[in-house]
């Protein structure tokens, strides 16, 4: 089949896709009074639905994401709404946009469905290349003991060359906590770097990744049902 005619295709194929997925979780990103703003950083609706799409069907328990934002407030009103036993660790090296979405949440009273860990960045031991990551220190502090089953990780920020690869120590850091049957979704993967990181992961921890779309990178071992839209 011709180049273009592929490319047609598989555009009209992620849109049915993006529409799919938007008419699936619109009740959880848009609340009547309650505007959230999402910008070209913010996980997409397609990748979101496939997260939740993950945590309804695998029952996952305990979901830590990297980098807050729509999809914190989404997943919130979606444990809210279902009574999941889902609990969200949000970490975010930002303080003020922390307590940005504290005050979001407290409006819908979804607050206890979420722990933040304010995390600075500082020098990381599983850095490959010196990068600064988040606060290992108050990782293992407030992370608890439970095993993690569900990881997205779209943080720290990579706005700077500066920060190539800071999303690397995610992997290593969390491998011993993984639950033995888990998710570990990769963000921006449409960026160099990123791409640069799940060769790392897979090479070194033996993972098979997948993409989900062009942004969205994804692994997962042990018993679970697909999720993905």
């Amino acid at each position: 089949m011709h180049p273009i005619v592929n490319k047609i295709i598989y555009k009209f194929n992620h849109q049915q896709k993006y529409a799919l997925a938007l008419k699936l979780i619109e009740d959880f990103i848009s609340s009547p009074g309650h505007y959230f703003p999402i910008t070209t950083s913010s996980l997409d609706v397609h990748s979101l639905a496939c997260v939740i799409n993950d945590i309804i069907i695998n029952e996952r328990k305990k979901y830590v994401e990297f980098g807050s934002g729509i999809s914190t407030i989404a997943i919130a009103r979606l444990i809210k709404a279902n009574n999941l036993k889902t609990h969200i660790y949000s970490v975010e090296d930002n303080g003020e946009w922390l307590n940005i979405m504290k005050k979001y949440l407290q409006k819908e009273d979804l607050l206890d469905t979420v722990t933040f860990l304010h995390c600075p960045l500082e020098r990381s031991k599983f850095s490959k290349q010196g990068n600064n990551w988040y606060s290992e220190k108050v990782l293992n502090e407030k992370l608890g003991e439970e095993p993690v089953d569900i990881v997205l990780v779209d943080g720290p920020s990579t706005w700077s060359s500066e920060l190539n690869n800071s999303r690397y120590p995610a992997l290593p850091f969390l491998n011993e906590r993984l639950a033995f049957s888990f998710s570990f979704y990769l963000h921006d993967i449409q960026r160099k770097t990123e791409r640069q990181i799940i060769d790392s992961w897979r090479k070194e921890f033996g993972l098979q990744f997948e993409n989900v779309n062009h942004r969205l990178s994804y692994t997962n071992k042990g018993n679970y049902f697909n999720s993905i839209i």
